[in-house]
């Protein structure tokens, strides 16, 4: 059966890439034939956006000048790296690219996710399309998969929630992928939801091996610094973990890293320190010893569910403070691994009988 995925644009954010590529796979294992709706937001480098850039930099030099850290930007940083878009098309089934949802010829089903495709700010315009409005009234199959709200606070305002909720009783199965998602769609939405792995979790360390096997075998001794929204508290803690190996510390920057040095770096790393989702998820793949600084930008409640889940709550921290802690920590592997395969039982058997 063709199987059409909705999910965030891919290209730039190489989680995001990941989970489509991991939920294809696990798709096709199932015996069919998935397939993503390639959306994309048009990016232009306006004057506007040039000026834009120009203060973020004069704030950032600021910054540092009174020892305080941030990224500087270049206009590049809008567009996705070239080697990811390579990925994409090699790797992952995807539709000509579109800037508008439309019916995928020959889909007998639609899954809907993962990553945080019912969060109001990250969908704008587009949002009641991942509940699956642009199908109409067909009789395809409807597949929420660890679709997230990427907080715990409800965003969305009255208009919106009684259009996704009228949509996603038309669902025949659905699934997110924090307890807190559970938790706001009987709420706000008056529909119970299954809460799953993330794609990612549903494949091995193994699986993945072979994405980045043409990379150097060999590199230096390295801690690995993953942070989707970098500052002085998050820099100081690379900074410190690193000092305390001895290592150096490899800076994965999350709009200048391509998939294959991403994983080869995170496989190989000493320590982990990540304020992404799912930098820590690769990180447990991996097992690699990890610290997670909180996000509050983007959301912790995803962070919190899945750590709970693995026994693995000390390892979110607030500051740098206990990094010397968690560089001396090797987290039990055994008990991740006897907790992750329950859980991922449970997420392929409601995909499994979903898709059926």
């Amino acid at each position: 059966m063709k199987v059409g995925i909705i999910t965030q644009p891919l290209g730039i954010n190489i989680g995001g890439i990941l989970q489509n590529w991991a939920l294809q796979k696990t798709v096709a294992n199932m015996g069919h034939n998935p397939v993503t709706l390639n959306f994309y937001r048009p990016y232009k480098v306006s004057l506007k956006e040039v000026f834009r850039i120009w203060g973020r930099n004069v704030r950032t030099l600021l910054r540092r000048l009174y020892g305080r850290y941030d990224r500087f930007m270049t206009t590049s940083d809008g567009f996705p790296m070239a080697a990811n878009i390579d990925f994409i098309n090699n790797e992952i089934a995807v539709t000509e690219r579109c800037t508008a949802y439309s019916p995928l010829d020959g889909a007998g089903a639609y899954i809907v996710g993962s990553d945080q495709v019912w969060r109001p700010r990250y969908n704008i315009g587009t949002l009641e399309d991942s509940f699956l409005r642009f199908i109409g009234d067909s009789q395809c199959v409807r597949i929420a998969y660890a679709a997230s709200f990427g907080t715990e606070t409800w965003e969305l305002d009255g208009s919106q929630t009684a259009k996704c909720k009228k949509l996603l009783k038309r669902f025949d199965a659905v699934s997110v992928r924090e307890k807190s998602g559970a938790e706001l769609c009987r709420t706000h939405l008056d529909r119970d939801a299954a809460v799953v792995l993330d794609p990612t979790l549903l494949l091995r360390a193994n699986d993945y091996r072979r994405l980045y096997s043409h990379m150097p075998a060999s590199m230096p001794r390295h801690t690995a610094s993953y942070f989707l929204d970098i500052n002085t508290t998050k820099y100081k803690a690379a900074v410190k973990a690193a000092r305390i190996l001895g290592a150096i510390d490899i800076d994965l920057h999350p709009r200048r890293t391509h998939v294959a040095e991403w994983l080869s770096a995170m496989a190989s790393a000493e320590v982990v320190i990540t304020d992404s989702f799912h930098g820590t998820v690769f990180a447990i793949i991996f097992h690699r010893k990890f610290a997670v600084l909180s996000n509050h930008r983007r959301g912790n409640s995803r962070l919190h569910s899945l750590l709970s889940q693995l026994g693995l709550e000390n390892h979110l921290i607030a500051n740098e403070s206990h990094i010397d802690r968690l560089v001396a920590l090797e987290p039990d592997w055994h008990d991740v691994e006897c907790r992750l395969d329950g859980l991922r039982s449970i997420s392929l058997q409601f995909l499994n009988d979903a898709l059926k």
